[in-house]
């Protein structure tokens, strides 16, 4: 995978972007040495999802914000289809199927996700869901260290 990125990046021209391959729970970063940290689509897989989101805290300087997207379970199952549905249309059907067998079965719900956040160093968030096609599918969280 990183590979691919690697290739992605020189292919699109971009010189200006750093590509380091780390570990959620143990990244590579000093302390508070981040303005923002985002992680889309993957917190998810992690088999320890409160130490992730603590190393988010710890490279985060004071009164930043670490925002995480990920998949919801709380979607109905028409919602489901309707997000394979909408996916087939724009020609990548397995990804319709890969979301709605296995990684929606597997995501957090937002009661889920909140009892997770609480056990964490961040102090203040806020979670909503977020759409897609008019689709509720998944969970916008924003984490806030303070000052």
């Amino acid at each position: 995978m990183v590979e691919l990125v690697r290739r992605n990046v020189v292919k699109a021209g971009s010189n200006h972007v750093n590509i380091i391959h780390g570990d959620g729970n143990n990244l590579p970063f000093r302390d508070k040495s981040y303005d923002m940290v985002n992680s889309t689509g993957v917190l998810f897989t992690s088999p320890n999802p409160i130490r992730t989101l603590n190393e988010c805290y710890r490279v985060l300087k004071n009164g930043k914000e670490a925002l995480i997207v990920d998949i919801c379970r709380d979607i109905s199952k028409e919602e489901r289809e309707h997000v394979k549905e909408e996916l087939a249309k724009r020609g990548v059907s397995w990804l319709g199927r890969l979301l709605t067998i296995y990684a929606i079965p597997m995501a957090y719900t937002i009661e889920e996700f909140s009892e997770i956040v609480d056990e964490t160093t961040f102090e203040h968030y806020e979670i909503e869901l977020y759409e897609l096609w008019s689709i509720k599918v998944g969970m916008k969280v924003k984490l806030r260290k303070s000052l």
